[in-house]
């Protein structure tokens, strides 16, 4: 590493070509993987959406109804599933064809990152650093290896891409291309929300004239357009704002920014404490407070590094601050979402961070070229880089077959952090759902509660899926009393006050307070459906209640447009049979 800054084609090409490589060798082991947790909905089981006559279709519907009917999510990522839809129609429902296109998607962000770094900066020794931390760094993982991850993938591609395009001289191309690769970014997850303020930080940093220029501002007015269009094609979705976020106050959405700041940074910074599945991890106070202490005194230290110089180095520390505090922004504050915090993936924030780190390790190579001699300097530093290659790469593939099914998943989680609640919560999902065994999910659930902090979301949705369990062993006083719990816990979720009214339905079969328990069951299946009015097992729940009530027209009323809509759910076609025949048979 010189301190000439020029780079040289012949050198960039020989460099990328050895990423590349490396970085397919390394995840080879993900692509025999198999289905993991969302992905069962997503791909597996999502034959009916993932053809190509229902893409038109995709663009109006969320990501949970673009997975399954009855589910509602405040996510439109549309494009995620049309590149979904394509692995299907190519392959099948193999999983390996999904992990295959994960593998290739995220070489071609490696490739991305290397050209802009190396168009920006003109360093190739600089652009393969960052290249690698994207390409390697252990945090990268549960994107690649897991087939869900592609949320994260595609919004990094169209990101750079957009970036990329707006490094163009050519103000007319940039006009055509940005807006576009903006809106291909928002369609494939709503935290690429951050790029237009990566566009002008890459005007302001980099290409400081185009400011000067008039027709410059073009490029800006296409990407309004470009937000416009993607604010009314999401409105005209069927996602709604959460009841649950409505009582949120500002102050607790900054909160869990500087959380999750924290968190992320802490495992760029130190990624072998990141367990496979880290949206699980739960750090103590501690670690947090120390991330942030390190964060910013590593970030001040860079700043007053380069701060009498104005080379593209500096341009590059101040980009790359930017960048990863504009990526994780909670979407909360801008767009209604079911998540607090709008990036809880290391994935494209990370590149930010790559930044930073390559300009610092480029920078620690200058000072021991000062102190030793070249040859001398060289050895020490590709030493240094190539343990600490070897270290992320030997991560990576051990931590690839985590993803290789549920089970796998879990195991690995607890073996790492034995008492974490949101891994117990998905782990009793999990046997609740897959392995059918309430038993085992009970256990995992009560777990749950013997940890010593329990995230906010995880206590409401641990509650619903305890409920779930004792309605399956039919322990139906246990499901009222926790159902209660859950309802008090999120009164707003309409899962909560199904499973509360399909209890309190069961039980009146066989209860000495059946007209109370009836009514009791109505109530919380009508606000069930006053929370989602397109929950179909609510209404035909509330139609057997209403039938067991016997107010027959009211549940014929009820059942009898499910038979259009959803005639496979159990029971409805013989009650609507029996209600025709005493609503409209005549009396004798």
């Amino acid at each position: 590493m010189n301190d000439e800054p020029k780079g040289n084609p012949r050198r960039a090409l020989v460099m990328a070509l050895a990423l590349l490589a490396t970085t397919a060798a390394v995840y080879a082991n993900a692509v025999p993987n198999g289905y993991v947790w969302d992905d069962r909905y997503q791909v597996r089981d999502n034959d009916a959406n993932l053809r190509w006559r229902a893409i038109p279709r995709l663009f109006r519907l969320d990501v949970g109804r673009s997975s399954t009917p009855q589910y509602s999510a405040n996510a439109y990522r549309p494009l995620v599933f049309v590149s979904f839809t394509v692995d299907r129609q190519l392959f099948g429902a193999r999983p390996w064809a999904f992990h295959l296109t994960n593998v290739v998607l995220h070489l071609i962000v490696v490739l991305l990152g290397f050209l802009l770094a190396r168009r920006l900066l003109g360093n190739d020794w600089l652009a393969l650093i960052l290249a690698a931390f994207i390409a390697l760094h252990p945090g990268q993982n549960e994107a690649v290896g897991w087939i869900s991850g592609r949320h994260d993938l595609l919004p990094a591609l169209f990101g750079l891409l957009a970036l990329f395009a707006h490094t163009s001289e050519r103000w007319f191309l940039r006009l055509c291309l940005v807006p576009l690769l903006l809106l291909a970014a928002l369609f494939s997850k709503e935290s690429a929300i951050a790029l237009p303020f990566l566009l002008v930080a890459l005007d302001a940093l980099f290409y400081r004239q185009r400011l000067r220029e008039p027709r410059a501002y073009a490029v800006y007015v296409g990407v309004a357009l470009a937000l416009v269009v993607y604010f009314l094609l999401r409105g005209a979705s069927s996602s709604r704002t959460p009841t649950d976020l409505l009582h949120v106050s500002p102050v607790e959405h900054w909160r869990h920014y500087v959380t999750i700041v924290s968190k992320l940074g802490y495992i760029f910074i130190y990624p072998l404490i990141a367990n496979p599945c880290r949206i699980y991890q739960v750090f103590p106070s501690w670690a947090v407070a120390t991330a942030t202490v390190l964060i910013v005194t590593a970030f001040t230290l860079v700043a007053l590094a380069f701060r009498r110089t104005h080379d593209a180095r500096w341009r590059a520390v101040i980009f790359g601050l930017i960048w990863y505090f504009a990526t994780v922004i909670p979407l909360t504050l801008a767009v209604p979402s079911t998540e607090l915090i709008g990036e809880r993936y290391l994935y494209f924030p990370s590149i930010g961070l790559a930044l930073l780190a390559a300009v610092g390790l480029e920078s620690l190579a200058r000072l021991i070229l000062r102190h030793f001699s070249p040859v001398a300097a060289r050895a020490m530093v590709a030493t240094v880089a190539t343990m600490l290659i070897g270290i992320y790469a030997a991560l990576v593939v051990q931590r690839n077959p985590d993803w290789n099914n549920d089970r796998a998943l879990f195991e690995s989680v607890e073996a790492q952090d034995p008492f974490n609640p949101v891994a117990s919560a998905h782990r009793g999902f999990y046997a609740l759902t897959v392995e059918k065994s309430p038993t085992g999910a009970i256990f995992w659930f009560q777990r749950v509660f013997y940890a010593y902090k329990i995230p906010r979301y995880t206590r409401p949705r641990t509650l619903n899926y305890m409920t779930a369990a004792f309605l399956q062993l039919r322990r139906l006083d246990r499901a009222i009393r926790v159902g209660r719990e859950a309802v008090n816990e999120s009164p707003g979720n309409a899962k909560n006050q199904f499973n509360l009214g399909l209890a309190y339905m069961l039980r009146s079969r066989r209860s000495t307070t059946r007209v109370v328990d009836l009514r009791l069951s109505e109530k919380h299946l009508r606000r069930a459906l006053t929370i989602d009015g397109d929950y179909l097992r609510a209404r035909a729940t509330l139609g057997m209640v209403l039938h067991a009530q016997k107010r027959y027209v009211d549940a014929l009323a009820m059942l009898e447009p499910l038979l259009t809509v959803q005639p496979e759910i159990p029971g409805v076609r013989r009650a609507v049979r029996t209600l025709r025949q005493k609503v409209l048979q005549p009396k004798r």
